[in-house]
């Protein structure tokens, strides 16, 4: 017996474990890209998750869990000249339209957090997309990042 076998099954095994919750989100109709979330300082309780989504059909992001802690859908608005945070009860998205969460606009708000989000590490995140009467649970790892080393799609300038 080849003892390089057991261990090149349980790899590929474990590869192809990993790789379910993506093929899910492919015959489901729902595509997840750039998903990140912002690092926190050991004593920080909440954070906030990004990412972009498409859905193949008329759909809505109703909501949003994590066993990391509480996890909201949110927006962000200026009133009265300030920048205020609200949850929003859902997000539309549009079929075949790309939707960005993203700093600034709608993100996913993470509190009573119950360990610290460090550099490196993956969050999980379950958004919960309704669509012709049925829910469907899409499982999501965010990549943890610190604010100054965000995803690129962040950064785009605006050109005068």
């Amino acid at each position: 017996m080849n003892i390089f076998r057991i261990p090149l099954r349980l790899f590929l095994l474990t590869c192809l474990f990993l790789a379910l919750p993506l093929l899910a989100m492919e015959q489901q109709g729902i595509e997840i890209s750039s998903a990140w979330a912002r690092a926190t300082l050991a004593s920080q309780k909440s954070t906030a998750a990004y990412l972009n989504i498409r859905s193949a059909n008329e759909a809505r992001l109703v909501g949003v869990e994590s066993p990391l802690g509480d996890a909201e859908l949110h927006t962000t608005k200026i009133i009265d000249g300030i920048m205020r945070m609200r949850e929003i009860p859902f997000l539309d998205l549009p079929a075949d339209k790309q939707i960005e969460l993203r700093p600034g606009g709608h993100h996913i708000m993470l509190m009573q957090l119950k360990t610290q989000l460090v550099p490196g590490l993956n969050a999980p995140l379950i958004l919960i997309i309704e669509s012709e009467g049925r829910q469907q649970r899409v499982h999501v790892k965010a990549e943890v990042l610190l604010h100054s080393a965000a995803h690129p799609s962040t950064h785009m300038q605006k050109k005068n």
